[in-house]
């Protein structure tokens, strides 16, 4: 088994050519500070937005190739998440968040056809199971708020017949069934969105068939998704808490993770003992009490901030890069008023 910092996802991309580091003074009308995900398509709707624009992406080391380049690559939207947009927000806004966050589902596509950008995207939903007794109907505030609210075909909940007929485990009993998650291979995707910049000068240089992306319902929990090339990848929300964020790279090489999840791998399927593990690798999340993104103006002025995806970030990073450039652009439109 290979166990690096990045793994699988950028050994299969590709590292990008590195970029020099920047010298002397640069005078921008925005600068982004985080060549990630967010930082990226923030940059990216700001330029379409203005082309005039004099923008500078500002990374420390190589963009997308820290969290976003090494996540479990679920897109996923945020219905399964409504009954905690509501609570915070009320029904009209959770509402708003919803349809916007499926929309960028949608629009990730668009960008990756239009580049003509091979991410391995694939639409078909995200399931929740059960793995024990007492997760069975985990969901079930979820599929209620979802119903009260109007939008119930969103989500579905399967019996153990239905949910063996998409993955056979003997751990699976019940789950729930919400449609607006593809998969993507992420570092595929970052690296896309990283040309796509350099392309436009944004930047300065610098039994199973695939579906859906399924996760159990536990706190520290297990996700798992396949590849178009025959893998399983799988996951899982755990490990070191790194306090004061001093990981000291314990946080990217932790072998007592990889054997908790080799063995939540073969506890799911026991058919998979004895095969060889390739690749494996991890890495820090910024965790939300809400378990929900946030963004924020700071005082000091026309500064504004996004983070807190708790692992969920590759699809919503979209919908808040255009919320960053709105905020940026002080427009006063349908993403500057998402909650």
């Amino acid at each position: 088994m290979k166990h690096s910092p990045h793994g699988y996802w950028i050994e299969e991309a590709g590292r990008p050519e590195a970029v020099p580091p920047l010298k002397g003074d640069l005078k921008l009308d925005v600068a982004v500070v985080g060549g990630g995900f967010t930082g990226m398509w923030t940059a990216w709707h700001l330029h379409r937005s203005d082309p005039e624009l004099k923008i500078a992406v500002l990374e420390a080391g190589g963009a997308g190739l820290g969290p976003s380049g090494r996540n479990g690559g679920f897109v996923e939207g945020m219905w399964s998440n409504f009954r905690n947009l509501e609570k915070q927000h009320g029904q009209a806004a959770a509402l708003e968040i919803g349809h916007a966050a499926e929309r960028s589902i949608g629009q990730i596509e668009e960008f990756l056809d239009e580049r003509g950008i091979d991410a391995w995207f694939k639409q078909g939903g995200y399931m929740t199971v059960s793995t024990s007794e007492a997760q069975d109907g985990a969901w079930d505030g979820q599929i209620e708020a979802l119903g009260q609210a109007g939008v119930g075909e969103h989500a579905k909940v399967l019996d153990r017949a239905e949910v063996q007929a998409i993955c056979r485990s003997p751990r699976f009993r019940e789950a729930a069934l919400f449609d607006d998650t593809a998969t993507i291979q992420p570092s595929r995707l970052a690296l896309g969105l990283r040309q796509a910049l350099i392309d436009a000068s944004v930047l300065e240089k610098i039994g199973w068939e695939g579906a859906p992306a399924i996760t159990d319902c536990r706190s520290l929990l297990n996700y798992t998704r396949t590849t178009p090339d025959g893998r399983i990848a799988l996951g899982w929300g755990g490990g070191r808490i790194a306090a004061g964020g001093r990981r000291s790279g314990t946080a990217e090489v932790d072998g007592e993770v990889v054997e908790e999840v080799s063995r939540n791998l073969t506890d799911y399927f026991p058919d998979l003992a004895g095969r060889r593990i390739t690749h494996a690798w991890g890495g820090p999340i910024d965790a939300s009490a809400s378990h929900l993104p946030h963004v924020v103006s700071l005082p000091s002025g026309r500064v504004f901030a996004a983070f807190g995806y708790t692992g969920n970030g590759v699809g919503p990073t979209q919908m808040v890069g255009r919320i960053m450039s709105s905020l940026v652009l002080d427009r006063r439109d349908e993403y500057s008023r998402l909650a």
